[in-house]
Formats: C-alpha cells, sequence, structure tokens
C-alpha cells in the first residue's frame, strides 16, 4: 500500500491507497483521547506544564480530588488553559457570589468558567429586566441561563404562551431551566392532557406561565393528576373555581405509595394522596357556597 497526503481548499485526513486504487480516509477527529495527557496535547501550552503540574493547580484551587480534576479535563478540555484564581475572582465581583459558589457551580458546569460574563449579565439586564440579586440568584440556581440568547428565548415564550415580556421573565426568575425547554411541545402535551378534563388551552398557558415548575412535570405525574381530578369533580360540568382550587395545589403530589389514585384504591389502600387531600377540602369549601 502506498500512504498519500490529499491537500485542497479543504481539510482532509491521511489516507491510505490499497492495490485496487481505492482510498481509506482515517478520520482521527472520531477517535476518542481517554487520557488526561492526550487531552493536554491538543493544547499550545502542553509544552508549559506537566500533567501532574496541571491537575495540582486544578487540586489545590477547586479543592478537588485527582479523579474530580481528570474528569474536569475530559469533559471540557479548554479548562486546562485558564487562569483559574483569576476567573474565580472575577465571576465572584461580578455576579456578587461568594468564592465558594462560584467554585461549586464551575465544579458541576466547567464549561461555566469560560462564558463570557460581562455579555451575558448586560444581555439578561436588558431583556429580562434583572436586578444585580436576580441575576446572582438565577446563576445560582442554573448556571446555563448565562449561555442562552436571552432574546430569542424571551421572544419564544410570549409568543407561546401570549403573556408580556414581564411575566416571561419572572417566569424565567422563577424557575431559570423553563428558559431551555422546547416550548411548542410543552403547550402541546399538556393542552392535550388538560382536554381529557375540559381544561382549555388558555388555562393551560397561564398554569406553565405562572407556576413554571409545572412545565417540567412528567406526563405520569399529570396523568396521576388529572386521575385525582375526575374522582374528586363536583359535577360534570366543572365550575372555575374547582378548576382554580386544582391549579392551585397541583405542586402537592399525586401519588401514594408510588401509585396514582385508581390504582391505590384497587390495591385496597383508602389513604389518599396529597393533592387529593388537598382538592377534597376545596370541594367541601365549594359545595358550601
Amino acid at each position: 500500500m502506498t500512504n498519500i497526503t490529499l491537500t485542497s481548499n479543504h481539510s482532509f485526513d491521511s489516507g491510505t491507497i490499497t492495490p485496487k486504487g481505492k482510498l481509506i480516509k482515517r478520520n482521527t477527529h472520531l477517535e476518542k483521547r481517554d487520557s488526561v495527557a492526550s487531552i493536554l496535547k491538543n493544547h499550545r501550552c502542553h509544552r508549559r506544564h506537566s500533567t501532574n503540574t496541571q491537575l495540582d493547580l486544578i487540586m489545590d484551587t477547586y479543592s478537588c480530588s485527582e479523579e474530580k480534576a481528570k474528569s474536569l479535563l475530559k469533559s471540557h478540555p479548554q479548562f486546562l488553559t485558564y487562569g483559574h484564581k483569576t476567573k474565580i475572582e472575577s465571576i465572584s465581583e461580578l455576579y456578587k457570589l461568594g468564592k465558594q459558589e462560584v467554585i461549586d457551580i464551575i465544579l458541576k458546569f466547567p464549561q461555566f468558567a469560560g462564558y463570557d460574563h460581562k455579555k451575558a449579565i448586560e444581555s439578561m439586564v436588558s431583556n429580562f429586566n434583572w436586578s444585580s440579586e436576580q441575576i446572582s440568584n438565577g446563576v445560582k440556581r442554573n448556571p446555563q441561563i448565562t449561555r442562552r440568547d436571552h432574546k430569542r428565548i424571551l421572544d419564544k415564550i410570549c409568543s407561546v404562551y401570549s403573556c408580556t415580556p414581564a411575566q416571561a421573565s419572572e417566569a424565567i426568575y422563577i424557575f431559570p431551566q423553563f428558559a431551555g425547554y422546547d416550548h411548542d411541545k410543552k403547550l402541546k402535551r399538556f393542552t392535550k392532557l388538560a382536554s381529557y378534563v375540559k381544561i382549555s388551552e388558555e388555562t393551560v398557558k397561564k398554569l406553565l406561565i405562572e407556576k413554571p415548575v409545572c412545565a417540567s412535570y412528567s406526563t405520569k405525574r399529570y396523568i396521576a393528576c388529572l386521575d385525582i381530578f375526575r374522582h374528586l369533580k363536583p359535577e360534570e360540568q366543572v365550575p372555575e373555581t374547582f378548576i382554580k382550587s386544582f391549579i392551585g395545589h397541583i405542586s402537592k403530589s399525586p401519588f401514594i405509595d408510588e401509585k396514582r389514585l385508581t390504582h391505590a384504591l384497587r390495591s385496597g389502600n383508602t389513604e389518599k394522596p396529597p393533592l387529593a387531600v388537598a382538592l377534597g377540602k376545596a370541594l367541601g369549601t365549594i359545595k358550601r357556597k
């Protein structure tokens, strides 16, 4: 076989020509680099730093084990090039967080150390109209909020849920993970489930924008909630007061012994889930009125 190297305006990997003239290309970018040493070779600074020196620096700065330091390098190779103490001090000052709080965030999300934080803060102030305290709290609860396209997210939420920018911003602040959802799919799925108990799309929109954590609930949980709704609804024509009460208590668990109400009753368990108890009380109040 004859080894050749292809050159053109595009970059190709080296290939091998077989006796029949067939080119076998080798894609080195798909090769796995599992060791820390191989990560070091991909950075210009590898000649200036030994593996042990880098690991010691990361272990000392973040007070972490060698295993954790290696995992940080593997998940985010650029982590090698950062001036960690300077990064921590800068991020701490920008977000008004304690240094240990910044370290805890970076240990969970090493990519956070590489974000353009000044730009992120300016964007959150401009689009979400958040105060410094709100930004700090939002970042602590969901560091990935800093890397998102805030204007696009705000516009999308306003469009899907028919709400104002202020309402969308408040929803993201209450539950920062809300910013990362596929809202079209979320609304479609929950609206379909709600239709089984004659709850309108507008009511679902209002629920999700006022209680954005509800967007994180699984289909299984919502089926259990609707199961309770069907057991307790006061009449065929469901009054608005009962729907409001149902939405107001929806964050309570709809399960008892990990079973929804119907299955629990079939197994002989007469104890009711917390959501059923709260709705039962609300229903009694509604009937008395």
